[in-house]
């Protein structure tokens, strides 16, 4: 067993006795893979080994064939499956071992334990516990949850999107990965049924009358596993399954002087250690050099490499730079600041001791959970995963170490996750203690058992459903929760409903009405469904106003839906009929752009509505407002603006309610809403919420009568020509940097000026916001992503490249961002407000909700070959992507798919793909049309006898000119568009459409030395064989203001 196995059930031991709970740790006399318990305070219980085990562990642990596994094999199914079976011998013999020791179990029943704790990898201590009479169990993995305890508590394990204990993959769901994932899972879970066979026979064969091993998996009652929701895939789970990884985790305390000299040797320090099961020197000589070759060269860098053997002295000659030690004090010298990088294998403990300090790491696995660590890892942006044959290749070893130490994006990446680990509302140790008192006290797992473990593999897979069986009475009403968890909305990806209401207050909803699409939806494009089951909306006053014998809901939307007294809004109604509608039922729904919202803003119908719930149009939000303005508000009624974050629509409740009820009432909770959708039902939820007297707190700003609530802002600063210099040149002075740039020609002083220019005014937007009470911090673009979980709000201070690189950062439309131009004569700032001329009360109008969000769209870009899907997943990119050759001359070749289409092969001289943000520039210049060419046209036609009336200089400037104003469109369109530069069309690659709309493309790149060019500044290789999927999707969007003035 690791070290690491060890050291996590210890720290339980450990934080159980701090609780004042006795505890007793079993460990075997002699391991003689690592020396000590791994607890510090738990007494031990000594068991002595027989010989015959000893000399087998030490053969697993020294033989040829464990360690050409370690060193020369990446994991695959077959070195699991012979790994495990290489491990099976000694299982055996270790089990028979244990179950003969008379002494040790007659020792342990006397003790009388209340709760017994194992590690379920290979369930040698079930036949303990079962004789020793001890009937509460609880497992423990010093892992994540491995399969074979996931299939027998009936944990769901999903290979499409959960990658295995022993994973090769990330959380991608290409389909080559998907089918790794099957086949690990299954071959992790036969591992699982290896490691654990030799338990299990004992117990058939000697406790016939016993439940299984598995069945007391099956029932186990709690179970730790040493993950972090942050460093882990998100699956399903079960609430006895705890994490509570990062238990092993120690404060670090200062170095002494010897380590702290070395930390302050160079400029930077790396730590290289491979753990204590497998030492480095087992490893290849071929190895070792490169290792020590690559080391020695980097002269700037400090390398600390944790190393057992003392014969290898000899290796080391000449390298000064390399610190040679079989022990150091790791985790003081992970939590100091001036460590640069951590070189390991990726052990579980590894993985969370860098996260916790913040440190960048490479990985390097080399057998079990390692590879999937390392997948994660790379998936937070920390960290570079490399092959153990990567070892041996110094172009790969060196690009790596140049890259994590150079690059600052890694060591911002560890840190924002540092921050995430640092702001968990529990520690593990407390999570440990209050979940283990509840295990001992309880029965095992009745109240969590679940039934679908005694059902057949047919019933587990069977539909529930059937025409002969009656339907089951329909389930109470949910007490607790205004939307219930199976709540289907119009898009998983657009809309998240999360709130909960105590269960004293009894008000319930119960999912939309039918939603209908109409035209209006068609022309905007929007993925909305078009056709739902049908559902209802009850909704049961407070209790407070039952005193009110009718209370009426008025709900409108734009073009959304649904209605008990039919469509409110037909262009055949009356006003007379529309009244006769509206003072009829107690919930009713109009829609129709015209003319309902008009319609219901008169009198009285709007006046007599208790509750008034609209989610339209700008137009009719003014109308509205004129409404309000015409009719006074009735006693205790108000209004309130809210934006739909995903359809840019404008909600307006205004409530009339007993203000002193909502004050008194000590019932009232605080509900947060992150994101509101134009929907039913969310609508109705707005409604009842505060009119139960519930206080509603929006997180999501808009078009609103209340201040914004933005606490935090993060201003990204252009990176300035003198900034630009700067980092170029890091080793000059201001003043050798200045005689520098003279000597070349430059204008120092301009570049000064501008500099100072651009810090004045980015103080300026920094002090403003401060005077409105919100926290500003000013950074350059590369410590962006490392303040994204901090702030409410990015404002991109400079031009579009400025606006460009920080969206860049941001992975969806939680934060918005929005363009200040700060440089209105070097930048026509189009992703910025009111681009040239943002108006000057612009942080005082955000702070008070007079402007309008707004949406543009992206392109997701994932590259599908192994080789760079790590490192370039999940690219977006807010203009455009370029696909086309290195050398300007060299024609492209590739094959493209339209949206599933059949391949098309494919000669020209690129591809351009632009969303509506990027239609403006090159897009447009590529495909707009000039004079000339309209004249040239006009002109043929002319001498083919066809009468060309007017002037045709003017006609071909007003052809032109409307050909080309057709040619961009909407920025928050969900489509892009593609544009073939140059085709050449002959027998071989047949004419196709050089020009269109689509929603994915799919790219087989045939080039000699191709690129992908993301927003004309990320470059990506992109050579024959390597394949990309372009993609739209809402999700991705950012959220911006385009312009103030026209509020």
């Amino acid at each position: 067993m690791a070290y690491s196995h060890m050291r996590f059930i210890g720290r339980i031991a450990d934080t159980l006795i701090d609780a004042g709970h006795d505890v007793l740790l079993i460990q075997p006399i002699e391991n003689i893979f690592v020396r000590g318990s791994g607890s510090e305070k738990a007494p031990v219980y000594p068991i002595e080994i027989s010989k015959e085990v000893h000399e087998e562990a030490e053969k697993l642990h020294l033989g040829e064939y464990i360690s050409k596994l370690v060193w020369e094999h990446n994991l695959s199914p077959f070195t699991l499956k012979h790994g495990a079976e290489a491990w099976n011998p000694l299982l055996r013999l270790y089990v028979n071992d244990l179950m003969t020791n008379i002494t040790m179990l007659e020792d342990l029943k006397s003790m009388k334990f209340d709760v017994g704790i194992t590690e379920l990898f290979d369930f040698a201590a079930f036949p303990i516990f079962y004789k020793i009479g001890l009937k509460t169990i609880i497992g423990a993995h010093s892992t994540t949850l491995m399969e074979g305890t996931a299939y027998a508590m009936a944990v769901p394990t999903i290979p499409s999107f959960i990658p295995p204990v022993v994973g090769l993959t990330g959380d991608s769901t290409s389909f080559w990965n998907r089918m790794k994932n099957v086949v690990m899972t299954y071959e992790s879970m036969k591992a699982s049924y290896l490691f654990a066979e030799p338990a299990v026979t004992y117990m058939a064969e000697n406790f016939p009358e016993a439940p299984s091993c598995w069945d007391i998996v099956a029932d186990i009652p709690l179970v730790f596993v040493n993950t972090v929701p942050t460093l882990d895939y998100p699956r399903p789970s079960l609430e006895h399954i705890v994490s509570i990884g990062g238990i092993t985790m120690e404060k670090s305390k200062k170095l002494d002087k010897e380590w702290d000299d070395i930390m302050n040797l160079r400029q930077h320090t790396a730590l290289f250690s491979f753990g204590s099961i497998f030492p480095p020197s087992t490893m290849s000589l071929e190895m070792k050099l490169n290792i020590i070759k690559i080391f020695g060269k980097m002269k700037n860098t400090t390398f600390i490499w944790k190393y057992d053997a003392n014969e290898d002295m000899e290796l080391f000659e000449n390298t000064s730079n390399i610190i040679r030690t079989n022990w150091m004090p790791q985790n003081d010298i992970l939590g100091d600041s001036r460590l640069s990088l951590f070189i390991t294998h990726g052990g579980a403990g590894s993985l969370q001791e860098s996260a916790y300090n913040g440190i960048p790491i490479i990985m390097i696995p080399l057998f079990g959970d390692q590879y999937r660590n390392a997948f994660v890892a790379e998936s937070r942006g920390y960290a570079l995963r490399l092959w153990k044959e990567d070892l041996s290749d110094e172009r790969i070893l060196t690009s790596a170490l140049t890259e994590i130490i150079d690059n600052p994006k890694y060591k911002s990446a560890a840190l924002r996750v540092q921050r995430q680990l640092h702001q968990v509302p529990m520690s593990p140790q407390e999570k440990l203690d209050l979940t283990i008192v509840r295990a001992s006290t309880s029965a095992p797992a009745i109240a969590i058992a679940i039934p679908v473990l005694d059902a057949s593999r047919l019933q587990q897979n069977a539909s529930t459903s059937s025409s002969t069986s009656p339907s089951p009475p329909p389930p109470p009403p949910p007490q607790q929760s205004i939307c219930s968890n199976d709540e289907q909305p119009y898009n998983s990806r657009y809309y998240k409903l999360r709130f909960s209401m105590p269960a004293t207050v009894p008000i319930e909803i119960e999912h939309p009405i039918v939603p209908t699409m109409t035209s209006s939806l068609k022309e905007k494009r929007f993925s909305v469904p078009r056709q739902l089951p049908e559902r209802k909306v009850t909704i049961r006053p407070y209790e407070s106003f039952r005193e009110k014998q009718e209370s009426k809901i008025l709900v409108t939307f734009g073009y959304a839906a649904l209605s008990t007294e039919g469509n409110l809004a037909d262009p055949q109604s009356t006003e007379e009929e529309i009244s006769r509608k509206v003072s009829s039922p107690s919930i009713f729904s109009i829609y129709g752009d015209s003319p309902g919202p008009s319609t219901v803003c008169e009198q009285p119908i709007g006046a007599q509505a208790d509750i008034f719930v609209s989610s339209l149009g700008e137009k009719t939000l003014h109308q509205i407002k004129r409404f309000i303005e015409n009719s006074p508000p009735a006693e205790n009624q108000y209004f309130m603006w809210i934006k739909d974050t995903k359809t840019n629509k404008i909600t307006v409740i205004s409530i009339k309610t007993l203000e002193n009820h909502m004050k008194s009432d000590k019932r009232v909770r605080r509900v947060k809403w992150r994101h509101l959708s134009s929907e039913p039902n969310m609508a109705l939820a707005v409604a009842a919420v505060c009119y139960s007297g519930t206080s509603l707190e929006t997180e999501v700003p808009g078009p609103a009568n209340i201040p914004q609530e933005f606490r935090t802002v993060v201003i990204v600063q252009k990176t300035t020509r003198w900034d630009w210099e700067q980092e170029k040149n890091p080793n000059f002075c201001l003043t050798q940097l200045s005689e520098y740039l003279r000597r070349r020609g430059e204008d120092v002083d301009k570049m000064l000026r501008t500099d100072r220019q651009q810090k004045k005014a980015v103080d300026e937007i920094a002090n403003r916001f401060k005077q409105n009470g919100v926290e500003a911090k000013i950074v350059s673009r590369h410590e962006l992503s490392s303040w994204l979980s901090w702030a409410d709000l990015v404002i991109s201070a400079g031009g579009d490249g400025t606006f460009l690189s920080a969206a860049a950062a941001i992975k969806n439309e939680q934060i918005p961002i929005i363009g200040i131009n700060t440089d209105p004569r070097g930048s026509e700032g189009h992703f910025c407000v009111d681009g040239k001329h943002p108006p000057h009360d612009l942080i005082e109008r955000l702070m008070n909700g007079k402007f309008q969000w707004t949406h543009r769209s992206r392109i997701r870009v994932t590259l599908l070959n192994r080789k760079h899907e790590g490192d370039n997943k999940c690219i977006l990119a807010l203009n455009e992507v370029f696909v086309a050759e290195d050398e300007a001359a060299r024609v492209s070749s590739y094959d493209l798919a339209i949206d599933d289409q059949p391949l098309m092969r494919q000669k020209s001289s690129g591809l351009i793909v632009s969303t509506g943000s990027g239609s403006t520039s090159w897009y447009m210049a590529t495909n707009r049309v000039e004079d000339q060419t309209v004249s040239t046209i006009l002109e043929t036609m002319q001498s083919m006898g066809i009468n060309i009336p007017g002037v045709r200089q003017k006609l071909s400037q007003e052809i032109s000119k409307r050909i080309n104003s057709k040619i961009p469109f909407d920025p928050q369109t969900p489509n892009f568009a593609y544009c073939v530069r140059d085709p050449i069309f002959n027998e071989t690659f047949k004419k196709t459409a050089v020009r269109g709309f689509a929603r994915k493309i799919f790219l087989k790149s045939r080039c000699h030395k191709g690129f992908l060019v993301l927003d004309g500044s990320e470059k990506i290789p992109f050579d024959s064989g390597a394949e990309v999927l372009l993609e739209i999707f809402p999700t991705d969007s950012i959220r911006t203001i385009t312009s103030m003035n026209s509020l």
